[in-house]
């Protein structure tokens, strides 16, 4: 049994994980809800620009944008911090049974999930690079884009997103996206267009190079933007759960300590009275 020094020290551990994961809750609820706005404020933007690819290419029965390749370049979205529960840990076991580790390549943003890959995954250095989540900005993004465009037209790849999506507050989901080919089946909320005369000035095929672009930058802008949110929003989970649960460890070990105590105070009582008699 242990002795009333060990529970009251390790109370005096519990009560302090219990201080920073509380805080850390508040941390991690602040900085989803920032993200939260930023992702709704970002939402339409690109919901809008897919649309318009969508209209133009249901003008043709083909373009060299809905041919799909024999082979997978990968964006995968993870974190550079941990205390997420399953944040990234998940995400990895799913895109390590996606992988093709003979044919795909992939791009991973996030040190956790390097660290992830680097242990779990059997793959040739050279077919994933690694960079850090917070290393993703508006140039690397648009330098992304350009390249990840030249892989699809000239190296035969498809390209897969792979990243965490926010739900709700309490929920996040792991979503596969294809950005090319141009695959909108599955785009939640798309505007559709019925019976409209639409002149197009200049040419299709010249809208449909010039927005390309913009597309891959907007798409990786919003699973980057989206990933984030999930990210904290699965961080706020994690630190409110292990909150809980210190608070249920605190309670316990203040009944042990007490319980030990007044077994003590009881035992003391009775040897004086038996001294007494």
């Amino acid at each position: 049994m242990a002795t009333l020094k060990e529970i009251k020290d390790r109370k005096v551990s519990v009560t302090s994980i219990n201080k920073i994961t509380s805080a850390l809750k508040l941390v991690s609820t602040a900085k989803s809800q920032r993200k939260l706005k930023d992702l709704r404020m970002f939402e339409p933007y690109f919901l809008k620009l897919i649309f318009m690819i969508d209209m133009l290419q249901k003008e043709r029965d083909t373009n060299k944008y809905t041919t799909s390749k024999d082979k997978t370049f990968w964006i995968v979205f993870t974190s550079d911090m941990g205390l997420a529960g399953g944040f990234n840990s998940l995400l990895i076991k799913e895109f390590a049974k996606q992988f093709d580790s003979k044919e795909d390549r992939a791009l991973v943003f996030g040190s956790k999930g390097a660290q992830l890959i680097n242990s779990r995954m059997n793959v040739p250095e050279n077919h994933i690079i690694f960079e850090r989540s917070e290393d993703f900005d508006d140039t690397v993004n648009q330098l992304l884009a350009k390249s990840l465009l030249k892989r699809y037209e000239q190296d035969g790849f498809n390209i897969k997103v792979i990243s965490n999506s926010y739900i709700n507050q309490i929920t996040t989901e792991i979503k596969i996206s294809q950005l090319l080919p141009l695959n909108f089946k599955n785009i939640d909320n798309l505007e559709s267009v019925v019976n409209q005369q639409i002149i197009f000035e200049p040419s299709i095929e010249e809208i449909l190079l010039e927005l390309i672009n913009f597309y891959l930058e907007s798409s990786l802008n919003y699973f980057y933007k989206n990933s984030i949110t999930a990210e904290e929003t699965s961080r706020r989970t994690a630190m409110e759960n292990a909150t809980t649960n210190s608070e249920d460890m605190i309670k316990d070990l203040t009944k042990q300590f007490n319980k030990i105590r007044q077994s003590k105070i009881t035992q003391e009582i009775s040897e004086l009275i038996s001294g007494s008699e």
